[in-house]
């Protein structure tokens, strides 16, 4: 019986019924080539994406609550947003906030590599404390609570 390869599109005798590749080669190929599979909860996240209609955000948009916006607000609060450690942190915390293809552990690479380059990039900086953050510190210190 004469088949097409799914590869390299070549009639080739098939000797059984369900042959779709004409050598080894070729299966192996196509193997390789295959796109890999997406992990459920991935699929599923995408999927839910999707149903809304919304596109995903522009990667230079922080979102109000995201890990991205939080970490602007502390670079802006030390003037450090123009820094080069200042733009790392940022290319990081939109990273983590559109971590939907990465493992955990990938993420949490991200994330302890995310407090570095924000240590890094507040490093010498003077951050004028609010009263509230003021009346912590002094309550914890009457307190004896150490942090």
């Amino acid at each position: 019986m004469e088949v097409i390869c799914a590869t390299c599109e070549q009639p080739f005798a098939a000797k059984r019924r369900t042959a779709t590749y004409c050598s080894t080669q070729c299966r192996v190929r196509a193997h390789r080539t295959k796109p890999a599979a997406l992990p459920s909860i991935v699929q599923a996240a995408a999927a839910k994406k999707t149903a809304h209609g919304k596109s995903p955000p522009a990667p230079d948009a922080d979102e109000p609550g995201s890990v991205a916006d939080a970490v602007r607000v502390e670079l802006e609060k030390a003037e450090r947003v123009g820094t080069v450690m200042g733009q790392a942190a940022l290319v990081l915390a939109r990273r983590i906030d559109h971590s939907a293809m990465d493992t955990g552990s990938a993420v949490s690479s991200l994330v302890k590599q995310l407090s570095a380059s924000l240590d890094a990039a507040l490093a010498g900086a003077v951050v004028e404390e609010d009263t509230v953050d003021e009346l912590r510190r002094r309550r914890d210190i009457k307190l004896g609570i150490t942090g």
